[in-house]
């Protein structure tokens, strides 16, 4: 976050030290501890509560299939095929490659010489 190196907090130290003295520089120290650790998780709280935000709306689209093309168009859809939707295409079964040209039962769709 800071591009602060060890010299610049040796210095920072000891104009602290000069300021506010041995007795009062470690009760100052602690107290801004305590406030940065204090912004620290406000800042955490923040972010988890956006990104929360954004995994609920993301939720949300996923069950609506995304637009089609003529849709996007401008156009009406009554023309094209109507529209899958992902889960719907997950559950339709999957023709494996020895099924593809079969007949339901089984044999060859095409005859044999």
């Amino acid at each position: 976050m800071f591009d602060i190196g060890f010299w610049e907090l040796c210095l920072i130290g000891v104009v602290a030290l000069l300021v506010l003295g041995p007795e009062k520089l470690p009760r100052a120290a602690r107290t801004a501890g305590l406030w940065m650790g204090k912004a620290r998780r406000a800042i955490a709280d923040v972010q988890a509560e956006v990104q929360r935000e954004l995994d609920l709306e993301d939720l949300r689209h996923i069950g609506q299939p995304p637009p089609s093309y003529p849709e996007l168009m401008g156009k009406s859809e009554a023309a094209s095929e109507p529209e899958v939707t992902p889960i719907q295409k997950a559950s339709q079964p999957k023709k494996s490659r020895r099924t593809r040209g079969r007949r339901p039962d089984g044999k060859n769709a095409s005859p044999q010489k």
